[in-house]
């Protein structure tokens, strides 16, 4: 039984770190650690893309728990995994978003971000996914994506990946029209009075590391 309810994504994980390598100077760059009540949950504006046994599970999870969800003020729609596009390309299965006001509500809202958010957001900003994993008495993030829960660390690369945590120089997302996503979002900005973002997302780092089987904190 793995430590969330995405067993294959773990696999990936474990496959993908096996031999990857820690980027340890990221980590050290200064962060904030998040928080809700600032941004709302604005790195959820376009949802999450997911594998297709996530989407199975979280497509499940709505259907069987969709009493659940509509108490915590959710109207989920019928279909809650969609094909993702972006900038006229395809981009997999990924969870569905409706509108929501972050421009008019979020002070420093990036203009580049839509106004839309992950169908399991709730109104005040917390993921419903979290949520139900802890009304189950489970890791607060069982249910949520990777990704998700990772945030905003990422994994590049697959033959050879790392783990790095991008900054404003290294932001893969900085096109033109489209100014960055890790480096743009308030958690994930540099903070001059934040920590060290090893220790700000060490929770993160801890569950990773599990789920690997690596100590990615003593690496770092």
């Amino acid at each position: 039984m793995g430590l969330t309810a995405y067993t294959g994504d773990e696999a990936m994980l474990r496959r993908r770190l096996a031999d990857g390598t820690v980027d340890a100077r990221s980590f050290q760059r200064p962060v904030a650690r998040c928080e809700i009540a600032t941004c709302q949950g604005m790195c959820c504006y376009d949802g999450v893309y997911v594998s297709e046994e996530s989407a199975a599970v979280i497509t499940a999870l709505a259907e069987r728990h969709a009493d659940f969800f509509a108490r915590l003020g959710l109207d989920l729609p019928q279909r809650v995994i969609v094909e993702g596009e972006w900038r006229g390309k395809k981009g997999g299965l990924k969870t569905a978003v409706r509108s929501r006001a972050f421009s008019a509500t979020v002070e420093g809202f990036p203009a580049h971000f839509g106004d839309t958010a992950c169908v399991f957001l709730t109104r005040d900003g917390r993921c419903a996914l979290q949520l139900l994993s802890e009304h189950e008495g489970r890791h607060p993030w069982y249910y949520k994506p990777v990704k998700c829960w990772l945030h905003p660390i990422t994994i590049e690369g697959d033959g050879h990946s790392v783990l790095v945590l991008h900054s404003r120089e290294t932001d893969p997302y900085r096109l033109p029209g489209y100014d960055g996503f890790v480096s743009t979002i308030f958690c994930g900005q540099t903070c001059p009075g934040g920590a060290p973002a090893s220790q700000v997302l060490a929770q993160e780092l801890a569950l990773l590391s599990r789920i690997v089987g690596r100590d990615l904190l003593a690496e770092m």
